[in-house]
């Protein structure tokens, strides 16, 4: 596991302070009828939130995955991700891949689990890469039960593309159904390249499968022009609910 980089999803949490979803300063978010059906899940899988950043958005994102592991009863019941282009330097997809996969690894009680997740994985990955033969000798990688394979973990996610990398994300996802997945990008406006291509593919991500996702984001032209088919919460806006 040493090879997946954790992002210190809970370091970065524990930062934020605490809220209180009664907090009149936090109604236009908590008392929607959007964000509702969102964390009921009886409504749309992705919800964006948009505000100046004195209004302190993140907060509502710990909010939601510090209630949500309490409601579960378990703090390995569901997987999150916190990104902004301040807290890493690694490409966003990347990171959120390396550290939902890690978080899947931690959930996973025996030793043997774990390394059988990890080759289902690779095996995906290289199957990948194979088929747009793109890396030579990709055939010739150990990929066996008995060698830990952290040289080959790193190549892979030096070679493979976004979608590649949550395509093999996604296996383990179907075989560990039982995990909720909730994707929590904070900050979308601080993303600094290719933007709209996240954009892309985090959509295409929640239609394909079980994740659930909550993007928030300054005020920004770009992103009111990605996400103007999102439902979306905006703090000037009259709100429902």
């Amino acid at each position: 596991m040493q090879v997946l980089n954790k992002h210190d999803q809970e370091e970065y949490k524990s930062q934020i302070p605490a809220l209180d979803p009664d907090d009149s300063r936090y109604c236009w978010i908590t008392k929607n009828i959007d964000f509702k059906e969102w964390w009921d899940a009886t409504g749309c899988r992705t919800l964006w939130i948009s505000g100046p950043a004195q209004q302190g958005i993140r907060r509502i994102s710990s909010y939601v995955v510090n209630s949500k592991r309490h409601t579960l009863g378990t703090a390995h019941s569901m997987l999150s991700f916190f990104c902004t282009a301040m807290v890493t330097k690694t490409p966003v997809w990347t990171a959120c891949v390396q550290a939902l996969l890690y978080q899947i690894l931690l959930v996973l009680p025996q030793e043997t689990q774990k390394y059988e997740t990890i080759m289902v994985f690779l095996r995906q990955a290289a199957d990948a890469l194979i088929e747009r033969q793109s890396t030579p000798n990709v055939q010739t990688w150990k990929l066996n039960q008995y060698q830990f394979p952290n040289g080959i973990m790193s190549r892979m996610f030096d070679v493979l593309s976004d979608m590649e990398l949550w395509n093999a994300l996604l296996t383990i996802l179907e075989i560990h159904s039982e995990l909720e997945v909730v994707i929590i990008i904070d900050g979308l406006d601080q993303i600094q390249s290719q933007k709209g291509d996240f954009v892309k593919l985090l959509r295409s991500v929640v239609e394909r499968s079980n994740v659930r996702a909550l993007l928030t984001s300054a005020v920004d032209n770009e992103v009111d022009i990605l996400l103007s088919e999102v439902p979306h919460i905006a703090y000037d806006v009259e709100r429902k609910g």
